[in-house]
Order: C-alpha cells, then sequence, then structure tokens
C-alpha cells in the first residue's frame, strides 16, 4: 500500500532537515529526523524491526511485507548510515575497505567518533521506534562495520542477510579462499546470518571470521522469489527473449585459473595482470561471438522481441558493442531495431513473468527463470573450461540448452514454440533445492520470519538469564558483606 501524501511529505522534510542535524554533531536531533525517514513495511505485530536496505534487499523487504504476517519492518536506507559516516570521519577513513577495516589502524580516532555518535543515536531511535530487532544489509560495507558493533553492544540483537551471489558447489572452495581473503571484514558482530542459498550458507560456514558462529548460520532463501511460486504465470502476446548479458569477468570471478597472483584477484580492479589472459581472451570472444548469434536471430526473427536487460555501469555492455559493431557496422548508441529493447532497470521479475525464453549464465536471474518455468539457454563453454564445472547446471544438464550459434538458438526457441521443451520436475526441484534452499513451492518469507522470531526470542531469554545472574551475584556481594 502507497503512503500517503502526508507521510510522504514529512519523510521528504526530514531528508532535508538530516544534514543539518549532522553537522549541528546531535545525535538526538539526527535520531528524532531519521525516525520520520523511516519507510514502514508490512502488518505484522509480534516483531518490530529496523532494517537497513540496500539494493536489491529492498524487494526482499517488499516481498517480506507482503507475504509475512509476524513482522513490520521500518527501512533505513543504508546512504543514510553513510551520511553519518561521513559527517563524523570526514576524509579520515581514505583506504579503509570492509575487507580491511578491523585489520588497519587507520583513521581509529574517527571510527571512535562514528561509533559513539550511532550509540547515543540508536538509543533514541529506539526509545521512539521500540524495536525488538535489526537487520543489516550484507556486512562488507564500511558504513555497517561500528553500526553493527553498536546494536551488538545494545540489547537489541542483530541479523544480518547475506543477500550476494550463488556460487557453483563444485567451486565452493576456490569461492571461500577469494572471499575471505579479499571481500570480507575480519571481524563480524551477529546474533544471525541468513543466506539466500544453502550452497552460500555452506561456503560462508567455511570462512574463519571473528564473530561467525556456524550454528548461527541458516539459509533461508531469497523472499523476492517468492512472487514467482504466488503469482500466476504470464504469457506474452509476442514471443520473447529476454537477455541478461554476461561478463565473464563477473561470470566466472572466483574461479582460480583465472585468479591473479594477488590474493585480492586483479579483477575485481577490471585488471588481468598475472592472470591466465589466454583464457579470459577466449571466454571474452565467447562471450562476443554469444551476442553477435543474438543480434543475427533478431534480424532474421523480426517476429521475435528481444529485451537486454543488464546491471547499471556493467562491462558486459561494452561486449555488447563489440558484437553489434561487427554484425551492423554502428555502436550501441546508434543502433536501432523494431524488435530490440534494452533496460537497465533493477527489477528483472516482470521480463522473466513474460518471457518466452531467458538467456542467463550464473546469475540469480538464471534461478528466477527456472523457478517461473521458463526455457533457459546458456552460452557453451564447455570447451574452455575442458570439462571442469563452470556452470550452475553442472550436474542438471537437462534443465537448459547450451548455445554457441545463431542456429542454436533458432533451434531452441523453435521447439519453445511448438511446445516441445519439457524438463523434469524432479531435476528442476533438485535444482531450486539446491540454489534457493526452500524449492520451488514453499516460501522464503516464512523462513526468514522464523528465524527472526526465534532470534529474538532467544535473545530475550538470555538477557533476562544475564541480569537475573547479575543480581543473583549482587545479592551474594551484599550477603557476603
Amino acid at each position: 500500500m502507497r503512503d500517503s501524501w502526508l507521510i510522504r511529505a514529512r519523510r521528504a522534510a526530514c531528508e532535508r532537515l538530516l544534514p543539518f542535524a549532522l553537522r549541528l554533531g546531535s545525535p538526538t536531533l539526527a535520531a528524532m529526523v531519521a525516525s520520520g525517514m523511516l519507510r514502514r513495511k508490512g502488518t505484522g505485530k509480534r516483531l518490530n524491526v529496523l532494517a537497513i536496505a540496500k539494493d536489491v534487499f529492498e524487494q526482499d523487504l517488499d516481498a517480506l511485507a507482503a507475504y509475512g504476517n509476524q513482522v513490520q519492518y521500518h527501512v533505513l536506507s543504508i546512504n543514510t548510515l553513510r551520511s553519518v559516516l561521513f559527517a563524523c570521519v570526514g576524509q579520515d577513513l581514505d583506504g579503509v575497505r570492509g575487507d580491511n577495516y578491523h585489520e588497519t589502524e587507520a583513521g581509529q580516532a574517527a571510527r571512535q567518533r562514528y561509533y559513539d555518535f550511532l550509540t547515543s543515536f540508536l538509543q533514541v531511535l529506539n526509545r521512539l521506534m521500540k524495536f525488538d530487532a535489526v537487520i543489516g544489509c550484507n556486512f562488507g560495507q564500511v558504513a555497517l562495520q561500528e553500526f553493527s558493533r553498536a546494536v551488538h553492544n545494545s540489547e537489541l540483537p542483530y541479523i544480518i542477510y547475506f543477500k550476494e551471489g550463488i556460487p557453483i558447489p563444485e567451486r565452493l572452495d576456490e569461492y571461500c579462499a577469494l572471499y575471505e581473503a579479499g571481500y570480507m571484514p575480519k571481524r563480524i558482530f551477529a546474533d544471525a546470518v541468513l543466506v539466500n542459498s544453502a550452497t552460500g550458507a555452506e561456503m560462508i560456514s567455511r570462512m574463519t571470521i571473528n564473530g561467525l558462529l556456524p550454528e548461527n548460520i541458516y539459509a533461508v532463501g531469497a523472499p523476492r522469489l517468492d512472487s514467482y511460486r504466488i503469482k500466476p504465470s504470464v504469457k506474452s502476446e509476442r514471443p520473447s527473449l529476454v537477455v541478461f548479458p554476461f561478463d565473464p569477468h563477473v561470470a566466472f570471478f572466483y574461479f582460480k585459473e583465472l585468479w591473479a597472483q594477488d590474493e585480492r584477484f586483479q579483477l575485481r580492479c577490471n585488471e588481468v595482470s598475472g592472470a591466465d589472459s589466454k583464457l579470459m581472451d577466449s571466454l571474452s570472444e565467447n562471450a562476443i561471438e554469444i551476442y553477435r548469434s543474438i543480434i543475427a536471430f533478431a534480424r532474421s526473427r523480426p517476429d521475435v522481441d528481444i529485451v537486454f536487460k543488464s546491471k547499471r555501469n556493467c562491462r558486459s555492455k561494452e561486449f555488447l558493442n563489440e558484437a553489434i559493431v561487427d554484425v551492423t557496422g554502428s555502436p550501441i548508441s546508434d543502433f536501432s531495431m523494431d524488435n530490440v529493447s534494452w533496460t537497465d532497470d533493477w527489477v528483472a521479475e516482470d521480463l522473466i513473468r513474460k518471457a518466452t525464453a531467458v538467456i542467463s549464465l550464473n546469475s540469480m536471474t538464471t534461478v528466477e527463470a527456472i523457478l517461473a518455468g521458463k526455457p533457459v539457454f546458456v552460452p557453451e563453454l564447455s570447451n574452455v573450461f575442458q570439462g571442469k564445472p563452470w556452470s550452475f547446471f553442472h550436474d542438471f544438464p537437462n534443465l537448459v540448452g547450451h548455445i554457441e550459434s545463431e542456429a542454436d538458438l533458432i533451434i531452441y526457441f523453435d521447439r519453445v514454440l511448438r511446445y516441445e521443451w519439457q524438463v523434469e520436475e524432479t531435476e528442476r526441484e533438485a535444482f531450486l533445492k539446491r540454489y534457493t534452499t526452500v524449492g520451488g513451492v514453499n516460501l522464503s518469507t516464512n523462513a526468514f520470519e522464523d528465524v527472526l522470531v526465534s532470534t529474538v526470542e532467544l535473545n530475550t531469554r538470555q538477557g533476562k538469564t544475564a541480569r537475573l545472574k547479575h543480581v543473583a551475584g549482587t545479592l551474594r556481594e551484599k550477603e557476603q558483606v
């Protein structure tokens, strides 16, 4: 349900007031202003939860609000925390990242200012809103390091939702080694860590991070996928092929044969020095060839709508542009075909639900398409990796069509149009169990909220026990006196 104009006006006014409160250095005023910036989602009466949101986690919160019945979420953008961070530290944290935050001595005084401000800020905000718990979006961002510590040192449980990519099970060791060394903080404060897949939960449980306890890691799936389970399927009036462009530097970034000599893996900085450049060149050529095939398919099949859906400012557009120049002689900025369109909007669901078929590789969109019951085509790259696992479908080859050329695409797409595309439901369910935890029917929302409730109840019991022990100890001390 959309907020009233009065609520929206109040939120806009508070957003303008926040910089003033931060310039004054007043955590009390900042908390009062922030309380007016919160966006309420859900009508659950059991728990009142503060949620720190970032990009796609907003979609998860929307799903939790729509399909859950136990929790009301009060959403604060991580950009608000970043504003507080900058006001407290200025430029004193240059060079400090999430992965080195707990190893470097840089900006210690600035970090303490941020922590002190947040401690007072949270106390006031909690008095105003009476939260039962706090949820953070992942745990690598610098703005969340002192925030998680401040929540941890309050009486509120802190829950982390780790929404990042899903590793291929056969590549878990490589993913863990790279992610732990190059991306993860070396210390976390969390009463529970919720993960979007069983393989993701196993990946995190293998890491050695101070404060991360295996018994506090829960695979709950991605709540935003629940809409595929609840809403009826959609059929488009015209055949359509939705393409999620792939970038080899992203799709295979954790594969050991592509690592650089530096453990932080230079591809993270868009460099390939020290990596197997021949392999990367081959992958890049394959990506361009696939895009050539898709553009050629679009030209030969004007009856089919082709939609390219990419992320903003991603390098996959460079490969696509090279393919378009090769096929048409014009760059992507000048390219125009009646049946081809582009979008970089965050939300992929509407496109997937209306698609006749989907092209995707090692992305959550791949999982979404399978969940939506859509035929999925993936670039054929087994020759490049010479038999090594490289795709989500390594154990599920009958779920997808592997394409190398326009001819492959025509064959598979026409099979779909003739209703000759079929997959085994048992294989599909096994795939979804692996990559969404809850399979194709059960709701991630229920699993997510159940962990929230049990974590809060456990924290409440432990808090009461600690206070009782403290009282008992005080009484004994008085008796001894």
